[in-house]
């Protein structure tokens, strides 16, 4: 992506003078320092520091509107927007260390460039040091899942917030009757649709939100079944491997559970979107885990659980804690391999035949 000179970049004018009013002339965003950091395949990412320090360090991420795969149907607020709103959504949730998700601080989009400017935490390293911070990586997603709504904290949206992510009164109530709605676990989705990588992801029916116990419905309409159509769309799947996802779609209300009650995920839970901050001393190392790059929807816990086994996957001693917070359920092999044959599809549609030994591998049991 070539943003030219970010510094000259309106947009980001725009986004700076919303959140540090001081650095909204021209001179004082030409003082400004860039330092690119590692980021993912969807955006850049950049530590924004002031030479003269008239304000503190914070995180850019910068991305564009083309090259995502649209909604099929439901129009999206922006993939970083969406990224911020699941930031705000799992921020609800209260963890002994603080905070465990980086503070969005404002969005701007002009023509098809949005910015998103996100509170800059001080990192001590990319995976876990110790049990310890296995452990309590473990117990901060145990408590995203399972935190009763009576913990969460309230007042995700207000005059400040719809300021924050340019949000309209019309599309602010909307969030805020979704979200006060999903705060059950009675529904499945999201209060907005959103993006899972460069791919849209569709959270709101038309007719209103899936029941937790309508659970199969949901990933077959929602996740595995605009996913196969997509890659198929593409050439990118055989007959064999479409009749075997068309086979499996069938088959989803034999193989995954209807829910009593849906968990807020994550949704791209990966060992990278997992970082580390905080002071480590020689003694007594102490790491606390910071959760990036969401894609958040109410659903089954056990699909972040099922991704974190791709790629590498965590620790040992990361499994063992949360099972012991919340034991793992009979069939969960078979359904880890579904649950992430949605973003091996995911994959397959953004990066291309590289991942089509996966998916073929997932869809081979249903094949007929």
């Amino acid at each position: 992506m070539d943003f030219g000179d970010l510094r000259k970049n309106t947009v980001l004018q725009t986004a700076l003078a919303f959140w540090q009013p001081q650095a909204a002339n021209a001179g004082q965003m030409l003082d400004i320092l860039l330092e690119p950091l590692s980021g993912g395949d969807c955006s850049e990412v950049y530590l924004l520091q002031s030479k003269t320090g008239a304000f503190p360090p914070v995180c850019l991420k910068v991305a564009r509107d083309s090259g995502r795969v649209p909604l099929p149907e439901s129009p999206c607020l922006g993939q970083l927007r969406t990224e911020a709103l699941s930031l705000r959504a799992m921020a609800s949730v209260p963890v002994p260390d603080g905070h465990f998700v980086p503070e969005p601080l404002c969005w701007r989009q002009d023509k098809d460039v949005q910015v998103l400017l996100l509170e800059y935490m001080a990192l001590c390293g990319p995976r876990p040091h110790s049990y310890v911070d296995s452990r309590g990586l473990a117990q901060l997603l145990h408590r995203l899942h399972f935190a009763p709504p009576s913990l969460r904290t309230g007042g995700l949206w207000n005059e400040t917030s719809n300021r924050i992510f340019d949000l309209t009164e019309e599309q602010s109530a909307k969030l805020r009757a979704g979200q006060e709605k999903l705060l059950t676990g009675q529904w499945l989705g999201f209060f907005c649709n959103n993006f899972i990588g460069m791919t849209g992801q569709q959270n709101l029916p038309k007719t209103g939100f899936f029941r937790a116990s309508e659970w199969p419905d949901f990933f077959d309409q929602f996740r595995l079944r605009p996913l196969l159509e997509a890659c198929a769309r593409k050439g990118l799947l055989g007959k064999r491997e479409q009749g075997a996802g068309e086979n499996l779609c069938r088959h989803l209300g034999e193989l995954l559970p209807r829910l009593e009650r849906a968990s807020l995920l994550h949704g791209d839970l990966w060992s990278g979107n997992v970082l580390w901050w905080g002071e480590r001393g020689d003694r007594k190392p102490k790491a606390c885990p910071i959760l990036i790059d969401p894609a958040c929807y109410y659903g089954h816990h056990e699909v972040d659980l099922a991704m974190t086994k791709m790629f590498g996957g965590f620790s040992i001693d990361f499994y063992r804690e949360y099972y012991s917070l919340q034991a793992a359920d009979p069939g969960w092999e078979q359904r880890f391999e579904i649950y992430n044959l949605y973003h091996w599809l995911n994959h397959l549609l953004m990066f291309g035949h590289s991942y089509l030994g996966a998916v073929r591998r997932v869809l081979s049991p249903f094949s007929l």
